[in-house]
Order: C-alpha cells, then structure tokens, then sequence
C-alpha cells in the first residue's frame, strides 16, 4: 500500500522525498555509527570496524537508491525530457553550479562544527563525520560535486583536524588510514552517484518519452492490473471516456461504461477473457462507449495482455479509437449512394467513364441493355465505335469530344444513332465533360450519360408532322389554355378571320363573336364540354373587317393525368356559302321563283299551322282566291315576258297591301291566293276582297 502511494506522487515530489530520506538516514548513519562501534571495541579494533561500516553503508545505500528507482513515477512532459537530456540540472531541480557551491560550503560548515566541538584533534580527530559533505555533494551533484567534496574533506582533515596542523602530512598511522577510507569512499560514492543520476535520468528519460507517446497518441489507451483495476488514462481516454486519470486509477474498469458491440458485454469480461482464457489478443473489436453525460460514442476496440520477458501476465492495454463521426461519413456515404443508386435507376440513364491516357472506355449495364445487349455481351472500347455509331453521326460526336477537350466547349453534347443487337438504330443522346486531370493539368477522365431519346424523336417527328398539318389545313384552328386564353393559331385562321397571330394571342375567342349566337347556343357548348368534351355546332362569328360570317365548328378538351383541364381546341370552316346555298334551295322549295310569293307548299303549311291555331285558341281565318281575266291575251298580244312583269306587279301590289300576318301565294298562272289571319268578323275577308280588287284596277 505504501508502495502504491509512493508511486501515485509527482515525479518531482517523489525525488524530493527520495533525496530528504537519504539525508536523513545517512547523518543518522554517521552521527551514531561510531558512537555505537565504541561500545563494542577498543580504538585498535575501530578501524576494522569504520571499514565494515563503510561497506554496509555502500550495501545499505545500493539497495535503497534499487528501490527508490524502481518505483520512480513518470511523467508526460516535453521540457522535462529536454531537460534530463541535457543534464543541465541536479535531481532537485537546481543548477549543476549550485552543487558544486554546496559541496563548498557543507565541507567547510563541516569543518566549523568539527572544531566547535571540546574534543581535541590531537585526542580524537573524528576523521568519518567528513564523510557527510561527501555524501551529500555526491547525491546532489554527482561525480563532480563529490569529488569536490572529497578533495575538500582531505585538505581539512590534514591542515585543521590532524596532527600536525596545517600541513599536509599526518603523523598517526591511524588517522592516515582513516583519511584513506575517506577517500576511498568518497571517490566510490561520487562514482555510484554519478551512476544513479545517469540510470535515474535514463529512466526518467525513457518514463516521460513513453508519457509523451501516450500523450501524442491519437488514440485512446487504457491499461489495467490483473484485477482490471484501471492503471492508467492517456489525455486521449481522459477526453474519449470523461473521466480524469486522477479520478480513474484504482477504479475497476466497469465503471467505464465500454459495451462490446456484437455481445454487448461489459469491458471488463472481455478485458477477464482475454487474460484468462484466450489470452491472445483482440483486435479491431466493435464497441459502444455510454459517456457521463449520457452521449454515446462508436468505438474501434483492441485489447492485449501486458505480458513480462518470462510470459508472465500483468495486466491489459485497451486501445479504443473513436470513429462516430466516420460511422456517421460512412452512413451518410452509404444513404448518398443509395440514392445515387436509386437516382441512376429511376433516371434510366446510362453511364459511361473514359480514360483519356490508357484509352479504357467502359459503360454501365443500362447503356448496354438499352441497345438489347446483356451486360458485358459487347464490347465498347473505342476501336468499336465506327460499328456502333451511325456513320452520318459520327463525325458531329467526334467533333463534340474534341471541342470539349480543347477547352472550347463546356460539356460534350450529341444526338447519334446507336446500332442495337437486332441491328436497328436507336437514337441516344450522349452527353459527358472532364472530371478529372492530371498533375499537368491535361484531361484525364472524361464521364457522362447516355440517354435514350428514341420516343422524344418519335414526338419530335410526329410534332413536326403535326404541325405541317395544322398549318397547312384549309381549317382555321385555335388553341386555348384552361382560361380559355388564344395561344395559337394557324394560317387559315387568319385568312377567314383575318386577325394575325399578334392580334389574338392572349386574349380570348369571344373577341370573334358577332351576337347573333345566342346564349342558349353557347350553354350548350360549355355543358357538353364540361362533361362530355366536346362540342360541335354552328356559329355565327365576325371578321375584323366586320364581316359577318357563319361557321361549323368542333371544339375538344384537352386534359392531363390528372384529368384537369390544359388546353381547349377549336377547328372551324366557313360555312357562309354553304348557308347561302341552303337558304337559297329552302327558298326556292317554298317560294315561287318568278314573284318570290310563297307557293303551294308554303300556302298549305301556313293554312295547317293556322288552323290549328284557330282550334287552340278560337278565331277566325279567310281564305280567297283569284286569278287575272285575259291574262292569256296578254302574253299572246305582248309576249311572255310582259306577261311575267305583270305577275310581278300584282305580287308587289298584293304585298304592299296586306298585312305582315297575311300570306299571299301564287298556285299557278295567274292564279293566287290569299290567306288572312286574325279576322274579327266573316265580313273582314269581303272588305279585303273589295281593296284588293280596287288595287289591281288602279292603274
């Protein structure tokens, strides 16, 4: 236990209280050593027994500087290193001059108190108490100050202490024998003096180069005893785990909270486990470290036994190295190529990477089974390029390449065709840019996708097709969006409307109707549109010169996936001539085309339609009819054509003279009819008779 405290103090304080303890014991030595010999024997026999003294007290002395060795604390500090390496400094930190200034003044304080004491010289000189400078420069200062010391001793002992005085000779056999072994112990202790402090900065050297590589390391170590009692914290540890070395050492290593990731079993039975029973040691284990305040860390784990040269086992060394943030990389990494994985897929692009010096050119499975061929089935190296790429497009992509590389282009862009294994052509559109250079600077991998774009050129002929037909269409046709806002139109809808595409774009069709449309016509086409989709009718529109003008035209929704509606498309033809045409054969099939008075068919339809009126509502209908006398004389007196203006004169008379609700018909000949609605009175038709009569006499 004391042992265990000794070796917990700072290095400094431990070489202090190594240095205070040999003091101590070697005055206490000395003061007593011969005070004790003189009970034992007389002053022939002290000389024999001063020597056995003094070899005991070299055993003694080895033994204690062994022990006090051996426990030497460490520590991590890299001015102390420098230090010790230069040997500027004594054990006790002071300058080496000082132990030399020491060694001085102890010899003559020695001296001083030696004569201050009422023993005569002459009697008893007390030769062994200059031993103590000795002694005392040697564990200060070593070799140097010791020897110092003991050229000082033996010039005091012969001029101050022995007889006679102040000369360098002495007279008694015994005193000169004594100042021998003075001599001799001096030089033995300045010499296992100096080997001590060597030995003591070596290991000191050799302790706090081992703390500093602790100290440096970047990862964390934790040793342990046999018990798995905790040893030792690195700075590394001390940050990893929380806890501070002073506060760790002597703990058990559970208190760590270390769990081994694939038992999620405590360190310390993996610590037992492997000084135990394997003892062997575990390498980049998995492990989860709980901290104090609840974070948890990811963990590489090593454990080994620390083993002494006979095999012996001591205890275990725990490297931890914390790799949360590169497992988190790592996840991130890993989410990221998913992604990148799940983006290649869902873009139904392919890949392809080019080396620009070793000429490697190699593509991803997608860019192979797009042209029909199983991956690795074909090769794409650049040798194959003129069997693959279409000969029309294979200029403009060698082109392409060559400006990018140059720097002239930023990306390399191309629509080729691609011959696929059934021997078909496929278009693709390849695109790619440097990704990478030398040391130089030079081009040395050029990426990229291919992409197919066959379905795109589908629609782009099929657009283009489309839109020769919608220009070229005697058809006007107009393209709404949903708000029903004009974005296109072709060619025949400025001839028939005669508005130029800037005239109508962004505003509405409205702009073309004439109000002669009514709005019942037009809630119907909106109601077949919004829920059939479509519409097709007849209209009655106006041209921006005014014109009024009749149409035929076909309206469909447009929608999207959703089902919303994204445009409306109207296709419409003049029908105005059209119109005429009917109007004109509706009008010859019920009117007589010399007087334009209606005929028999017309009279009939307008006799049914009154008199089902009568029998609805009551009233009374006339009916008369006449003919012209000698009409016959005149055509064959003036001619036909006479005969016809005639007619005609009595159709305009007739008209003139009747009311709006009347019908006058002509049946044939010169015979007519006239048909009188809402009579009063029977006698009404008579009084019509009579005028009538009066105005076709009237000349």
């Amino acid at each position: 236990m004391l042992l265990r405290k000794l070796s917990g103090l700072s290095r400094s304080r431990y070489i202090n209280l190594a240095v205070l303890s040999y003091v101590g014991f070697a005055l206490a030595w000395i003061s007593s050593s011969d005070q004790f010999l003189a009970l034992f024997t007389d002053s022939s026999g002290i000389v024999r027994l001063s020597t056995a003294k003094g070899f005991a007290f070299v055993a003694v002395t080895a033994v204690l500087f062994y022990l006090a060795l051996h426990f030497l604390p460490s520590e991590a500090n890299q001015q102390e290193t420098s230090r010790l390496l230069s040997g500027s400094e004594t054990p006790l930190r002071w300058p080496r001059w000082s132990a030399y200034l020491f060694a001085i003044a102890c010899s003559f304080c020695l001296l001083w108190f030696r004569l201050s004491l009422p023993i005569a010289p002459e009697t008893r000189p007390l030769i062994t108490l200059f031993v103590l400078p000795i002694i005392l420069s040697a564990a200060l200062g070593g070799i140097g100050p010791g020897l110092l010391a003991t050229a000082l001793a033996t010039i005091n002992v012969c001029f101050f202490v022995t007889v006679p005085l102040y000369t360098l000779r002495i007279n008694n056999p015994e005193d000169q024998l004594q100042l021998g072994f003075l001599v001799l112990t001096g030089v033995i202790v300045s010499l296992l003096a100096e080997i001590l402090h060597r030995t003591l900065r070596r290991l000191e050297t050799a302790s706090v180069l081992q703390a500093l590589t602790l100290s440096s390391a970047g990862d964390a170590i934790i040793t342990t005893d046999r018990e798995g009692m905790i040893t030792l914290l690195n700075p590394a540890a001390e940050r990893l785990t929380g806890w501070s070395q002073a506060r760790a050492i002597g703990q058990p290593l559970r208190v760590l909270e270390i769990l081994e990731a694939p038992t999620s079993c405590a360190i310390s039975e993996v610590v037992q486990r492997v000084l135990g029973i394997d003892q062997a040691p575990l390498l980049d284990q998995e492990a989860t470290l709980r901290k104090p305040d609840g974070a948890e860390r990811l963990l590489d784990m090593s454990v080994a036994p620390i083993c002494l040269p006979d095999g012996g086992i001591v205890g275990a060394i725990l490297t931890f190295r914390d790799v949360t943030a590169r497992r988190q990389a790592e996840e991130t990494l890993r989410q990221s190529e998913a992604r990148y994985t799940r983006v290649i897929e869902g873009s139904n692009q392919g890949f392809w990477e080019w080396n620009l010096k070793t000429k490697t050119f190699t593509t991803s499975a997608r860019f192979e089974s797009m042209l029909g061929f199983a991956y690795g089935e074909r090769s794409f190296a650049i040798e194959q390029w003129p069997e693959i790429v279409h000969p029309e497009d294979m200029p403009k992509a060698l082109a392409s390449i060559e400006k990018h590389i140059k720097g002239e282009t930023p990306a390399h862009h191309a629509e080729i065709r691609c011959r696929t294994k059934n021997n078909e052509w496929k278009w693709v559109l390849t695109h790619g840019r440097i990704v990478e250079y030398d040391e130089d600077g030079a081009p040395l991998v050029m990426a990229g996708t291919h992409t197919d774009i066959s379905e795109r050129k589908m629609a782009e002929t099929a657009l283009q097709q489309a839109a020769i037909v919608f220009e070229s269409t005697q058809e006007g046709v107009i393209i709404t969006d949903s708000e029903t806002r004009i974005i296109m139109v072709n060619a025949a809808f400025t001839r028939l409307t005669g508005y130029s595409k800037t005239d109508v774009i962004g505003k509405k069709p409205s702009l073309l109707n004439s109000g002669r449309t009514s709005q019942a016509c037009y809630a119907a086409m909106w109601n077949d549109l919004n829920s059939l989709g479509y519409w097709q009718g007849e209209l009655v529109d106006r041209s921006k010169n005014g014109e009024i003008f009749s149409v035929l035209s076909s309206i469909n929704t447009v929608k999207d996936d959703s089902g919303s509606v994204t445009n409306y498309v109207s296709v419409f033809m003049d029908i105005s001539t059209l119109k005429a045409s009917e109007e004109e054969l509706h009008f010859l099939a019920n009117h007589d085309s010399l007087t334009k008075l209606p005929n028999r068919r017309l009279l009939f339809s307008q006799l049914e339609h009154g008199l089902a009126k009568i029998r609805r509502d009551g009233g009374t209908l006339g009916l008369l009819i006449f003919d012209l006398d000698r009409f016959k004389d005149v055509n064959d007196s003036f001619g036909h054509l006479i005969g016809d203006q005639l007619l005609q004169q009595v159709a305009a008379r007739l008209s003139e003279r009747l009311r709006s609700s009347d019908t006058i018909a002509r049946l044939g000949g010169d015979e007519f009819t006239v048909l009188l609605g809402d009579l009063s009175r029977p006698e009404d038709a008579a009084r019509v008779a009579e005028e009538i009569i009066e105005t076709l006499n009237h000349a």
